[in-house]
């Protein structure tokens, strides 16, 4: 028989014209009422709440509703500032895909959340305190009648969470700095705090152009292993330096006038369940155009590149792992005045008071170097201690090969130099940290010695006129005691 022909016999039938019509009226209203009635009662509501608990103007521009995909679309959204003319917080659309599931689980569960074109205007005011602090103030609580009930914690999963093309401004008072974080792009598989999982996760991923400098995190997460892993790749070019120390928390005596960093690294986090976690870090680190100077505009330190490759480090169990590192052109100002104070110091963060000692049981971090190397360095060294001495090393070439703070490891080091002066110094070492001993070849060439007397004068009873020092010898030295 025709598949026809049996509809036509079940459309006959009294009882079942009338489940029929009555389905059919259902699935009208339930459109009408989905599609037509809940989008404005909805925009009404939220129009009204959030701006009684924000305290400030809200827009919506349009609600809309799928009540058959169970979505809610929101679009043209702003709360405005206090004063009623600024934006505040705004987005272009919010897209919300709600899972009847959430009934069964008796928590929020969304598999999938996007934002479109969100902006959040944030203002630090003189006094320290935010254009959003009067939203973090506690509410008066109510008297209590009846005796509190435990509270839940609450139950959501939120799944496949995009934020794409976002804006963030930031405006520092008391730095009168200005922040900007434009094209932002932020995916995350979930937040949850259900056991419900969706059949596809986007890959974790942030991506923004911080103050005009591209900064990118991607990575994959497997969470559902006993592992919990997650790995993330890092890349951020040309991240102006100076324009962040003004959030130093120490007080600085130096100024960074100019400095660049490069970093595109790997993070790997393991959370396992019957051991401590493991922060893994490789990947490679660049430092360019550094310049440091002193609060009198003084020049500290040059450095025009420093690269650093970084082997598996395990940063929580402060084992630190250099590949290689790559010092071209160093230059350093040394100086110490008639106070023998040396003008270095002032890179060093001073001592907090009531800052307690470090803990002699902690673990001491480790340190494994395969290659260091320092090409074509230049120290300008000037003494105001008692008779002025000037000199400059130049032409530093130095090299270390198999650096550890481990026990009884050996390193090999290499360092040649001159001085304006045509004096040369060349070294040949091996030596290991841990104990601290060293050996090796050291050669001087034409040395002056006249050069040098403002530190021996005092200690001889005669005076070198002229003359040289050339000298080629063997050491060995070795740590002993507390010495």
């Amino acid at each position: 028989m025709a598949i026809t022909d049996k509809l036509k016999q079940f459309g006959s039938r009294p009882a079942a014209k009338k489940t029929f019509v009555g389905v059919l009226i259902s699935l009208v209203v339930f459109s009408l009422v989905g599609f037509f009635v809940i989008p404005p009662v909805l925009k009404y509501v939220l129009t009204k709440k959030l701006a009684e608990e924000l305290h400030r103007q809200v827009v919506i521009r349009q609600v809309k509703v799928n009540p058959f995909m169970l979505s809610v679309t929101v679009r043209g959204f702003l709360v405005k500032e206090r004063n009623g003319r600024d934006a505040f917080v705004s987005f272009g659309e919010l897209y919300l895909n709600f899972q009847s599931i959430s009934v069964l689980k008796r928590g929020l569960i969304l598999s999938e959340v996007k934002v479109n074109k969100p902006y959040v205007n944030v203002v630090r005011n003189e006094d320290g305190s935010y254009n959003f602090s009067d939203l973090l103030e506690p509410k008066p609580k109510a008297p209590e009648s009846k005796p509190k009930k435990e509270q839940t914690k609450p139950r959501f999963s939120l799944n496949n969470i995009q934020i794409l093309n976002g804006s963030v401004d930031f405006y520092d008072g008391p730095k009168h700095k200005a922040h900007k974080l434009r094209d932002v792009d932020l995916k995350m598989p979930f937040i949850s705090s259900l056991p419900y999982y969706v059949d596809i996760y986007v890959k974790p991923s942030f991506e923004a152009k911080v103050n005009g400098t591209p900064v990118s995190f991607k990575g994959t997460s497997k969470p559902f292993k006993d592992s919990e892993e997650t790995h993330l790749e890092i890349n951020v070019k040309d991240l102006d330096i100076p324009s962040y120390m003004a959030y130093s928390p120490y007080k600085m005596a130096f100024i960074i006038p100019s400095g660049l960093l490069d970093i595109k690294t790997d993070v790997s986090y393991i959370q396992y369940r019957d051991r401590p976690p493991s922060l893994t870090v490789s990947g490679n680190i660049a430092f360019k155009k550094i310049k440091i100077v002193d609060l009198k505009q003084n020049p500290l330190v040059s450095l025009p590149s420093v690269e650093i490759s970084l082997g598996p480090s395990e940063l929580i169990a402060k084992k630190i792992h250099l590949a290689k590192v790559m010092v071209q052109s160093p230059e350093l100002n040394i100086s110490r005045d008639r106070f023998a104070k040396i003008n270095l110091l002032a890179l060093v963060p001073a001592t907090q008071q009531g800052e307690k000692p470090p803990d002699k049981e902690t673990t001491p971090p480790s340190l494994d170097a395969d290659h260091i190397q320092v090409a074509a360095g230049k120290i300008e060294f000037s003494d105001f201690r008692s008779i002025p001495f000037k000199t400059t090393l130049e032409m530093i070439d130095m090299g270390i090969d198999n650096l550890s703070t481990a026990p009884d490891k050996k390193a090999n080091a290499r360092l040649s130099l001159q001085t304006e002066s045509k004096e040369s110094i060349k070294l040949e070492s091996d030596f290991s940290i841990n104990p601290l001993v060293s050996e090796g070849v050291l050669d001087l060439g034409q040395i002056q010695l006249k050069k040098y007397s403002p530190y021996y004068s005092q200690s001889i009873l005669f005076d070198v006129g002229e003359g040289g020092l050339d000298l080629s010898a063997k050491y060995n030295f070795k740590k002993t005691g507390n010495e």
